[in-house]
């Protein structure tokens, strides 16, 4: 407490002694400003007097040359000494001329530099002749140098006198000015001297703990290069120094915690706790990324571990069953019970069912054809209809169902020690496109892994599959020996009926003689009578050759169309064509002669209408 309390006295008395000399440093500082405004307010008073004193004198110039009818631009009228001294005397008992180094003159229009008390005949350049007569009001100041190289430039002030036609000017020495630069320049470079013995003094106190303590946190600095963890930094009191000594503390602390989590994640343990210095922390957020990065590398390694034996263990399965379904290609019972048999097997499961799909009639239902470990209570009909109970109902829906919620009282597993409740089931149709063959039903008292459940899906198209070529060999064996039962007996039926084809032969042959003597007899007919149908308005709708020739040589109506009442009209026809028309209706035959004469030659027909 007591080297607390010293220390912060030191630490005081240092501040005051610091303050004093930064005082005295700015100072000083201020000095030189003011040392210049000094000078230039007073070369600005003398300015401004010596242009006060130009206008009086040119006013009395003016009086002067005016009393004595003088014109100053004839240098040789005013060079007597009577009218120099009437020019001078006046200038010369003034009092700023006696305390100042102004000496006027005259510039004529020409340049030409008149009056002066020992520039006389100078002339003025004529870039400073244009000069003067730019000015505003023929007024000002310029500095001049009138052509000697050991004096400094001057500084001429001008006044153009408008009666008088000159310009009145003061030259005022530049000496003047260098004493009082002279002067002002050493007081500078004193207060220079005293500047920097100050600042001096002010870094020997001010830097010299802070110097230790740079030096200090340099080398720790370097030691954090160069990989090493350094001891932090003792305090040290000061506005920004307890800042740099805080966060170079932290620092190394932070360090030396990142340097730990480095060995934890090294040793594998993910599960250390590592908060980054702050939220730019880019080695700390570097560290961090690392650490999600291996775990997620040794997750994602483990995770294809574990897919990469699923997938060999299903490769491997699919092999062995793809064997047994090969070997029991055309035997359903075989099929079915080595499948089931040997699936329960493989998934650990403790009973099993496969069910076939059996068509009765126009119904379907499910046959058990197999069973492992079997004992249940509800289902122990060995046929089951769709949508009764879950195996029904998953092949109704034709989905595959896993529960592991299972109705009470389903089934129940018995074992030498006891009954238990399976704790999941699974329902696996076989269908193989849009079509059912059967069901396999499973129930383990533990669970089914998700690769187990995904392998019975795909095996279930394999097993529908061979399925449907096994019923398929079934029903191809049984059209095979109904094929030849129904051979042998279309044997026998085509004996029979090779007997019964002689016969029909003969009786065809018999037929087909008949048949050519009515068509001679036909023919015959043709050639001798006339024959026509009619219907009951005697209209002809049917005739043979003959009668159609006979009807086109005598212009009768006996063609198609025509009608036998024309006819009857041009024979001696005793009954009138409504008694004719009624005996034809009433199937009564009619017979009749029609004579013509036509050019000579007479033509007799007999016409018998008759009904058919």
């Amino acid at each position: 407490m007591r080297e607390e309390r010293e220390n912060r006295e030191r630490w005081a008395h240092r501040l005051r002694v610091q303050m004093c000399l930064f005082g005295a440093l700015v100072l000083l500082l201020l000095m030189v400003p003011a040392m210049w405004w000094i000078y230039s307010d007073v070369l600005s008073q003398e300015r401004q007097r010596a242009r006060a004193f130009l206008e009086q004198y040119a006013m009395h110039l003016e009086a002067v040359t005016r009393a004595m009818g003088v014109d100053l631009r004839r240098v040789d009228t005013v060079e007597n000494s009577k009218v120099r001294i009437l020019f001078e005397t006046p200038f010369m008992e003034s009092t700023p001329f006696m305390e100042s180094t102004l000496y006027p003159f005259v510039v004529q229009p020409s340049g030409e530099v008149s009056y002066h008390f020992f520039r006389r005949g100078v002339r003025m350049s004529q870039e400073a002749l244009v000069k003067m007569g730019r000015s505003p009001k023929g007024r000002g100041v310029m500095p001049y140098n009138f052509g000697d190289a050991k004096e400094k430039d001057a500084e001429i002030s001008y006044y153009y006198s408008s009666p008088m036609g000159v310009y009145v000017a003061l030259e005022r020495d530049a000496r003047s000015d260098r004493a009082l630069r002279g002067h002002l320049r050493g007081l500078m470079f004193l207060i220079v001297l005293l500047s920097v013995a100050v600042v001096s003094t002010l870094i020997y106190v001010g830097l010299r703990r802070p110097m230790r303590y740079i030096r200090a946190l340099r080398f720790r600095i370097a030691a954090l290069a160069r990989g090493e963890h350094p001891k932090p930094l003792e305090p040290f009191r000061g506005v920004y120094t307890d800042i740099v000594s805080t966060e170079v503390n932290r620092l190394i602390e932070g360090l030396g915690r990142t340097a730990a989590f480095a060995l934890e994640v090294g040793k594998q343990d993910f599960s250390a706790v590592y908060e980054p210095l702050g939220p730019n922390d880019v080695l700390g957020n570097a560290l961090l990324e690392m650490r999600e990065s291996i775990k997620e590398s040794r997750e994602q390694s483990a995770k294809q571990k574990r897919e990469e034996s699923i997938r060999s263990w299903m490769n491997s399965s699919i092999a062995e069953f793809g064997k047994i379904l090969r070997e029991h290609g055309s035997d359903i019972q075989g099929l079915t019970d080595s499948v089931l048999q040997q699936l329960v097997v493989h998934l650990g499961a403790v009973e099993g069912g496969f069910y076939t799909v059996r068509a009765e009639g126009e119904e379907r239902c499910l046959e058990l054809r197999a069973a492992v470990a079997y004992g249940r209570k509800k289902y122990l009909e060995s046929r089951v209809a769709f949508g009764e109970g879950l195996v029904g109902t998953c092949a109704l829906e034709r989905e595959m169902t896993y529960l592991t919620e299972i109705p009470e009282n389903y089934c129940t597993i018995t074992s030498g020690i006891g009954e238990a409740a399976p704790r999941a089931l699974l329902l696996v149709p076989l269908k193989s496109g849009e079509e059912l063959y059967g069901v396999i039903e499973m129930a383990t008292l533990t669970s089914f892994a998700a690769h187990e459940i995904q392998f019975v899906q795909q095996l279930s198209e394999s097993i529908a599959s061979t399925l449907m070529s096994a019923q398929t060999s079934e029903r191809t064996a049984a059209l095979l020996r109904e094929s030849q039962a129904q051979r042998q007996q279309m044997h026998e039926q085509e004996e029979a009926m090779r007997q019964n084809l002689e016969e029909v032969r003969a009786t065809q042959e018999a037929l087909e003689q008949r048949r050519e003597q009515m068509e001679h007899l036909e023919r015959a007919l043709n050639k001798s009578f006339l024959y026509g149908e009619v219907n009951e308005q005697l209209t002809v709708y049917s005739c043979n050759q003959l009668m159609s020739d006979l009807g086109e040589a005598w212009c009768l109506p006996l063609y198609r169309g025509g009608n036998l009442l024309d006819v009857l009209r041009r024979g001696d026809v005793l009954l009138s064509e409504e008694s004719i028309l009624q005996r034809v209706r009433e199937d009564q035959s009619y017979t009749c002669c029609v004579s013509l004469h036509e050019g000579g030659t007479s033509l007799t027909l007999q016409l018998t209408l008759s009904a058919k």
